[in-house]
């Protein structure tokens, strides 16, 4: 990753600190029905040719790894074994696994080798041990934060010329280590080692997890054989927990803890991370980090709130508060004027692109012109960021326009999960000290709600007047299938977030609800905005606490304080204004 990409972490301390222990995260998960999966990937083998292209390939393996992660957790709920009935799965991953290195490589044949393995180990899958569906969860690294196999390829080789091990057990931390376990096995695989592939699920506080090991899982881990042990997965994470509950596990199996190496997606000293532990593993254990491989770092970097600069000048105390661990790797390209970030890999990435398109095709957002390893390329909108003196019947006629759009083109045809919101919002505010009044008749009823794959990122800076004067939306793809609060909501939720941010005095948001609902006839959100503002408040005040925590940038933190405030006052407002969970 580029320099700006690292991740680094910081432990806020100068005195009294917003509560690092609000909601922020969503941790969402999405029904697979195991048969009809299984069927759709020996139609797409069978119509691919014999040595697809490598995005191809990678759209496997992001598949393959998502579902073999799922059935894992689906089979193992509370302890790790070594279960047979995941036999199959792992042979199917590691297939796709080496047909992915042999493409890395340039070798064609064996490509075809792999994918035809690949073909032989779904036609012998046991289904009958599976429920008909299961909880998959996305791997958010391939999905939302530039995570690359190929750079576990990289890792793997310089393990092999460092270590030059004979034999190497890879130990995946689901959900995405466990298919980049099988990446790392490859590449070792390529060179005669030995490898032996296994997938455990860190159970636990995210500061604190541990791992439950069965028996037959310690004696796999045991076997005779091995001289190194690779645990794999990406992070760390704030605190490296999961690392470290690996580490832990191993060495009391009696491992000793100079065969133990890490293979994580980046690096630090681990000076910063949140926990003892990850702080102790991480200063002694060898780690193996790759570099991902693509075409951009010529372009101007953009990533971690490079973007700024660009859009507000020089004055840095004019730019808005980032979180560098939360944005996308990003790139301008100049000639054409191109902005080059990353949507996912696979699906993930396809869905993105699709929703540009509608949003394209509507006058929304900028024109997307392909979508490449991941990248999706979108023309760049030249203009400023939306600010106070763009008030205007005609703007805010434009953003009911997009908002009504967005609800009409992406509602999932549910109703929201308002008792999900309730315990957000109950947690953050009490957290903070805020007590909102209970009530046995709750505000907002699911019934009253339509859920829609919403925008989730309505900020002033999101919004850029081009060239031509229009407003357009940028930023508006993913954030309600990223890991964060929102997800998908009621359209409430964005209306609320644009007029809290863009701090619309009264008689204009009563404008822009006006606009919105003649062009929906939802006439209703008039009754749910309230109850979705105190939401979005509560949601955005804790994830301003977790972001001064841990940014680096002491003038970002300072940023992420003063919002949190204001998110607290304007919460404590909601409250004496009535508003009820």
């Amino acid at each position: 990753m580029p320099a700006s990409w690292n991740r680094t972490l910081r432990s806020f301390d100068s005195g009294a600190s917003p509560d690092p222990s609000m909601i922020v995260y969503g941790h969402r998960s999405t029904p697979l029905e195991v048969k009809s999966w299984l069927s759709d990937l020996e139609m797409r083998l069978d119509m691919a040719p014999a040595a697809p292209a490598h995005d191809f390939i990678v759209e496997l393996l992001v598949d393959i790894g998502e579902a073999e992660s799922a059935v894992a957790d689906a089979l193992l709920p509370d302890e790790d074994e070594d279960s047979q009935a995941l036999s199959g799965w792992r042979d199917m991953a590691g297939a796709i696994a080496r047909a992915h290195v042999a493409s890395l490589h340039g070798e064609p044949h064996e490509v075809s080798r792999s994918i035809g393995r690949l073909r032989a180990a779904l036609d012998e899958l046991p289904c009958t041990t599976l429920p008909l569906s299961i909880d998959a969860r996305a791997a958010e690294g391939f999905a939302c934060y530039g995570l690359s196999p190929d750079q576990y390829s990289n890792a793997a080789r310089q393990l092999l010329d460092r270590e030059h091990p004979a034999a190497v057990f890879c130990l995946g931390l689901r959900s995405v280590g466990s298919i980049l376990a099988h990446v790392v096995a490859a590449e070792l695989q390529r060179a005669g080692v030995l490898t032996t592939v296994r997938s455990v699920r860190p159970h636990g506080h995210p500061f604190d997890r541990n791992l439950r090991i069965a028996n037959s899982m310690k004696r796999t881990i045991l076997d005779e054989g091995t001289d190194l042990f690779a645990i794999v997965d990406e992070g760390p994470g704030l605190s490296g927990s999961s690392f470290a509950a690996a580490v832990d596990a191993l060495v009391g199996l009696g491992i000793p803890p100079d065969r133990i190496v890490l293979v994580p997606s980046w690096d630090s000293s681990g000076e910063r991370l949140n926990s003892e532990r990850g702080r102790r593993v991480w200063g002694a254990h060898r780690r193996y980090v790759g570099t991902p491989r693509h075409p951009y770092a010529r372009f101007e970097d953009l990533s971690a709130g490079a973007w700024r600069a660009k859009l507000f000048g020089g004055r840095e105390q004019d730019w808005p508060a980032v979180n560098p661990q939360h944005e996308r790797e990003k790139y301008l390209q100049h000639d054409p004027a191109t902005l080059v970030k990353f949507a996912g890999l696979g699906k993930h990435g396809k869905r993105k692109l699709a929703r540009a398109e509608a949003l394209a095709s509507e006058g929304f957002g900028a024109e997307p012109v392909k979508l490449e390893a991941g990248f999706l390329h979108c023309r760049w909108i030249k203009g400023h960021a939306w600010n106070a003196a763009d008030v205007s019947a005609a703007a805010l006629d434009r953003v009911a326009g997009y908002l009504a759009f967005v609800r009409g083109r992406f509602c999932l045809g549910t109703t929201d999960e308002v008792d999900e919101l309730k315990w957000m919002m109950s947690t953050n505010a009490s957290e903070a000290g805020v007590m909102f009044r209970s009530s046995e008749q709750p505000a907002v009823r699911s019934e009253e709600t339509e859920r829609v794959a919403v925008d989730g990122r309505m900020l002033p800076y999101e919004w850029v007047v081009d060239s031509a004067a229009r407003l357009m939306k940028v930023d508006g793809l993913d954030h309600h299938a990223d890991d964060f609060f929102p997800g998908c909501r009621d359209i409430a939720w964005d209306i609320a977030g644009f007029i809290v941010e863009c701090a619309l005095p009264a008689g204009a948001a009563v404008y822009l609800v006006d606009s919105y609902a003649s062009r929906t006839r939802d006439a209703g959100v008039v009754r749910r905005l309230p109850f979705y503002t105190a939401a979005y408040l509560s949601y955005r005040m804790g994830y301003a606490s977790l972001s001064a925590d841990s940014v680096a940038m002491p003038a970002d933190a300072e940023k992420f304080q003063r919002l949190y405030a204001d998110y607290r006052r304007q919460l404590d407002c909601e409250r004496a204004e009535g508003a009820t969970v």
